[in-house]
């Protein structure tokens, strides 16, 4: 949930595609929390302990997600 709040900052700007903005969002988003779990507990990035605590119901709520976001993407018009 880190860095969030640059969507609305990074979306303000028109000139830009919508499908570039999300890259840079998902990009910069993925790399602050890699970065926060590497600093604050980097335990969690030990593959044993890294999918700790999952079960197929969170698996699958996760895959769910991700289709969500690929189909909703892919349905909104280019810019």
């Amino acid at each position: 949930m880190l860095f969030t709040n640059s969507e609305l900052l990074l979306k303000r700007n028109i000139e830009i595609s919508l499908v570039v903005k999300n890259i840079y969002l998902y990009f910069w988003s993925t790399l602050g929390n890699l970065l926060y779990i590497a600093f604050l507990k980097p335990e969690l990035l030990d593959p044993a302990n890294f999918f700790r605590g999952w079960d197929y119901l969170t698996i699958n709520l996760v895959m769910v997600g991700a289709l969500c976001e690929f189909s909703t993407g892919s349905c909104l018009p280019r810019q």
